[in-house]
């Protein structure tokens, strides 16, 4: 620890992150849309230290597939930007509203 205090703060935080609760977040938009950039902004407003944030473009041939696959299957919902708030290997109920993606935060 003396000899490297800052890696034993993050030591802390991946034990913190492993035992949970933990959340993947996956936002399903246009990255520059303002309903994307609003779910985002309400995302980092909220401190909610052990999350896992994807940001996915509609579209079949978003790059962020070939490097989480299952992100494939996510898509909008009434064709604005909708988010997926999973703990545990599953889902809630897909939200096109920042406010109730922070109320499945908590």
């Amino acid at each position: 620890m003396r000899q490297y205090p800052t890696a034993f703060t993050q030591l802390l935080s991946a034990v913190d992150f492993g035992l949970g609760p933990s959340y993947e977040v996956i936002i399903v938009g246009e990255p520059d849309a303002k309903d994307t950039q609003t779910m985002l902004a309400a995302l980092r407003g909220q401190f909610v230290p052990n999350k896992i944030v994807l940001l996915r473009p509609p579209g079949e041939d978003a790059s962020i597939v070939e490097l989480a696959e299952y992100t494939k299957f996510y898509t909008t919902l009434n064709d604005r930007v909708t988010v997926y708030v999973c703990q545990n290997y599953f889902c809630k109920l897909p939200s096109n509203d920042p406010q109730k993606m922070l109320d499945l935060l908590k």
